[in-house]
């Protein structure tokens, strides 16, 4: 039985791999969170929970991945663990390799930063020489491709959830700090004969943290779907998600984007067997596979309507004392035109029909600001409004 073999290098544990065998499925999974030459600023806190996730996905599959899990290793340790992997993978059906942390491009070549990366670098230095470095230090996006190419795997996989943006900075002699490389991290590559290379958002933009991955878990899943349509589908998905945590204000919009050379006989491979418009229940994956086209969509449209009805009620409530309060006002002093004794029973009622008028007026601006948010939400999810007259 294919198992996942978990390795956390951050604990110091003893780095120590079975012996290598071949495998039909095999996906090598890693992810950094812990980099002990960077800033506090620059640590992560989903990247190995993505591979967590993803591991435990692809192992459980009908048909099982042979995965391996690297967890905050080290430049040594993850080479010695792509080598092994490379073995195992060598002519399988589907050969996977899968990085989430932080990656950067410099000058044309993209690394991915490993947990012991150390660069340091001068604005004026030679790029030959701190190519080498960062080739020794971190790994190198050529180097992994290259590797994945020597599987001759019918379907090769790299799929990068790493931060578009560039954590490592250089000091010149007067302290003047800038980025090494590429302001937004990863740059675009072309992916060789045979692969297919997975960015969790495209160029120059930022990811949510954990969103592109958690989707794509369940998008592998899905019986029957084409590694196409698994990433067309993940692409569309998390491009209507991110659209409504934009409009809420909790996230980024950002969309994947997908460098594809794959065979013509790769195009047809389906991560769990099975029709891609319905599984009978009981079939393999279905269980798995949530029901509806999106059940994010439907959850966020029945709880944005359930907050859009209660904020038109308030409005409509706030709407109708506000009224009462001034038509107070306008009776006891003629319309305005015979002020009240100060001290008297009107008087007060004035004062406190006023303070009403004043708290509803102070809360306006923030509940329409609300409303026009949720509005927008129900704009990005495609659900129409419901009409709703206000008097």
């Amino acid at each position: 039985m294919k198992t996942i073999v978990p390795l956390c290098v951050a604990m110091n544990a003893a780095f120590a791999f079975s012996l290598s065998h071949a495998a039909d499925r095999a996906a090598l999974v890693i992810g950094v969170d812990q980099y002990a030459n960077l800033p506090a600023s620059a640590q992560l806190r989903v990247a190995v929970q993505d591979a967590n996730l993803l591991g435990d996905t692809l192992s459980k599959l009908p048909e099982p991945f042979d995965v391996t899990l690297l967890l905050n290793a080290g430049r040594e340790d993850l080479s010695r663990g792509l080598d092994q992997f490379i073995d195992k993978a060598k002519g399988a059906s589907c050969a996977i390799i899968y990085f989430a942390g932080h990656g950067i491009e410099f000058h044309g070549e993209n690394y991915l930063i490993v947990s012991d990366t150390k660069v340091s670098a001068k604005p004026d230095e030679d790029v030959r020489r701190v190519k080498e470095r960062l080739y020794y230090e971190a790994l190198s996006m050529k180097k992994v491709m290259d590797d994945l190419s020597q599987t001759e795997a019918n379907l090769q996989l790299v799929i990068l959830d790493a931060c578009r943006d560039n954590p490592l900075e250089v000091e010149s002699q007067s302290g003047t700090r800038s980025i090494m490389g590429s302001q937004s991290g990863l740059g675009r590559v072309n992916a060789p004969s045979g692969m297919l290379i997975s960015y969790s958002a495209d160029a120059g933009q930022q990811a949510n943290d954990g969103l592109f991955t958690s989707i794509l878990s369940t998008q592998l899943k899905r019986p029957g779907s084409t590694i196409m349509q698994v990433f067309a589908n993940t692409r569309a998905e998390v491009r209507r998600q991110a659209t409504v945590l934009q409009a809420e204000g909790k996230g980024v919009l950002h969309e994947p984007a997908e460098y594809s050379k794959l065979d013509p006989s790769a195009l047809t491979f389906s991560f769990v067997k099975g029709d891609s418009e319905s599984a009978p229940a009981g079939a393999p994956g279905a269980a798995m596979v949530p029901a509806g086209v999106s059940a994010f969509q439907d959850q966020k449209v029945v709880e944005t309507k359930i907050a859009l009805a209660e904020l038109n009620s308030k409005i409509k409530a706030n709407s109708e004392q506000f009224r009462k309060a001034d038509q107070i006002i306008m009776t006891l002093t003629h319309n305005r035109r015979r002020p009240v004794k100060e001290g008297t029973a009107p008087y007060f009622q004035c004062v406190a029909a006023q303070k009403i008028m004043d708290e509803i007026s102070q809360k306006a601006p923030g509940m329409k600001a609300e409303k026009t948010k949720l509005e927008a939400i129900m704009k990005a999810l495609g659900a129409p409004l419901d009409e709703d007259k206000e008097e």
